[in-house]
């Protein structure tokens, strides 16, 4: 029998890239090959797959040929049977955000009677998927450092050990890496991104003002934060391929936090430059800057941009006393989701926009919570004398 096969390789990927990607391999392709023969017969084509490291999908993986489609398990093979013969396109896909491997789709050779065969190797990084991450100074010292947990609030993970302070966590969207701010370089606050499982700990600036905020790009390329250098605090990008940063706002005015759209193409952050503290949008190139009516009576702080149609969540309020909303990018559908007499502060949308997670001190101390997303269905999240607070949620397990 004439078997075909070509093994695909791992290739090594810059941290903090999304890793949702199928594998392509050309499986023999010779030049004069000929176009798919549908009277021609019919062959096969077998993928035998190996994944190794972390976080394993269960729910392995996709391979589709000229219509048909199985399922593909993490370490062994599947078949696709009756193929036509010629050259036929084939897709490997569902491969979890943290995984890495090659390209996309495969062009194989299938001979009648014959089977083609494909070996692919998978290599997956350790990931916080479907988790919630956030800072507690729980085991005392008066500073804070990164933990994690599930979304119900159960088996709570300390992941970084530090006298200095953190705040301010995000996961990149492959979940591999974490960023946050941190005092422990000696500055007021500096940047620094951490792996999943609080190793390799690398500083992404480093100035004498304050860094704060960290927001990642949806592409998993770019980091938005606040800095206060050169003054007033303004929103910066920066760029991870090349270690350049690019100022997004140029004015006197203060911006505190900030956030990016969920297909990458516009930020919201709050500001004071119409006097209020409102809340903005712009483009990632600095142009096309809109205000969102009305945001600045109460005073917007902390704008989490949702999925899909969710919106702008963000806190509304002064002295104490803040309330959660949420709001359209053009200023309508305005709505107080959660109306208390407490500090509920910076909420964060769940990937599927269906909850909210927040920190509030209504119950005597700053604690996690989470809501629906309508305000219902109120949930504590944690529990202790300690503070709880700059909680969100982490990529899922799958997605594009």
């Amino acid at each position: 029998m004439n078997r075909e096969n070509v093994e695909e390789r791992v290739r090594g990927r810059a941290p903090g890239t999304a890793a949702l990607i199928a594998v392509a391999v050309v499986l023999g392709a010779a030049c004069g090959d000929g176009p798919t023969d549908p009277d021609g017969g019919t062959g096969a084509l077998a993928v035998t797959t190996t994944t190794e490291g972390s976080t394993l999908d269960p729910d392995g993986y996709r391979l589709a040929a000229a219509g048909d489609t199985i399922s593909l398990p993490l370490s062994g093979t599947g078949v696709i049977d009756g193929l036509p013969t010629g050259r036929v396109e084939a897709e490997i896909s569902d491969v979890q955000r943290n995984c890495r491997t090659g390209g996309r789709t495969a062009t194989a050779r299938i001979s009648a009677g014959d089977t083609a065969e494909l070996s692919l190797s998978v290599a997956c990084d350790t990931a916080l998927l479907g988790k919630v991450v956030f800072v507690s100074d729980r085991d005392g010292g008066g500073d804070t450092d990164l933990w994690v947990m599930n979304p119900d609030g159960s088996d709570a993970t300390r992941l970084t050990d530090h006298s200095a302070t953190e705040g301010g966590p995000e996961v990149s969207p492959d979940g591999t890496r974490i960023a946050f701010w941190s005092d422990r370089s000696g500055n007021q606050q500096e940047l620094f991104t951490v792996a999943a499982d609080g190793s390799d700990l690398r500083q992404l600036t480093a100035h004498p003002d304050q860094d704060s905020g960290p927001a990642w790009s949806p592409d998993g390329g770019r980091i938005a934060f606040i800095s206060s250098r050169g003054g007033a605090q303004s929103v910066f990008i920066a760029h991870l391929a090349n270690d350049s940063l690019v100022q997004l706002t140029r004015d006197t005015a203060q911006e505190l936090t900030v956030d990016w759209s969920p297909d990458g193409t516009r930020l919201v952050y709050n500001s004071d430059g119409g006097g209020a503290l409102s809340l903005y949008t712009v483009a990632p190139g600095g142009s096309e800057l809109r205000e969102i009516p009305d945001t600045g009576q109460p005073p917007g702080y902390t704008p989490a941009w949702g999925p899909g149609n969710s919106g702008i969540a963000f806190s509304a309020g002064s002295s104490g006393d803040f309330d959660i909303e949420t709001v359209a990018t053009d200023g309508t559908d305005r709505r107080v989701v959660l109306d208390s007499d407490a500090a509920d502060l910076r909420p964060a949308w769940s990937p599927d926009g269906e909850r909210l997670v927040f920190e509030s001190d209504r119950d005597g101390n700053s604690e996690i919570y989470s809501m629906a997303a309508d305000g219902t269905d109120l949930i504590r999240l944690t529990e202790n004398p300690g503070c709880d607070a700059a909680a969100s949620y982490t990529p899922p397990p799958d997605g594009s």
